[in-house]
């Protein structure tokens, strides 16, 4: 559900990037003098851009997990992609952060 939802507002987000574009071609190539419209539409399209992109880096880092999981040779790691901090799986313990040299490579 939630998936769909951000590919909506990504679709969306991108038609209007591209409809801005479009107008902003139309305004900068027309016969008129007066550039402001043209400013305004980049400014549009700017936005939606940026937008995009925010939309982007949430659906691909923060969404499925913050959380790289992957193995060293005895254990579980778990990685937080977006701050580095580390922690390995106990099976007693539970998930518990590395002291210096904690985890064999």
């Amino acid at each position: 559900m939630i998936t769909t939802i951000i590919y909506i507002v990504i679709g969306l987000t991108s038609i209007f990037i591209i409809l801005g574009l479009i107008g902003t071609a139309s305004l900068i190539f027309s016969k008129e003098k007066d550039k402001s419209l043209a400013v305004i539409a980049i400014k549009d399209v700017f936005k939606y851009a940026f937008i995009l992109m925010i939309l982007l880096f949430i659906f691909y880092y923060v969404y499925p997990t913050p959380y790289l999981y992957t193995h060293s040779k005895e254990t579980l790691v778990k990685v937080n992609r977006l701050t580095g901090e580390t922690s390995y799986f106990k099976f007693n313990d539970g998930w518990v952060k590395p002291e210096n040299s904690d985890l064999s490579e």
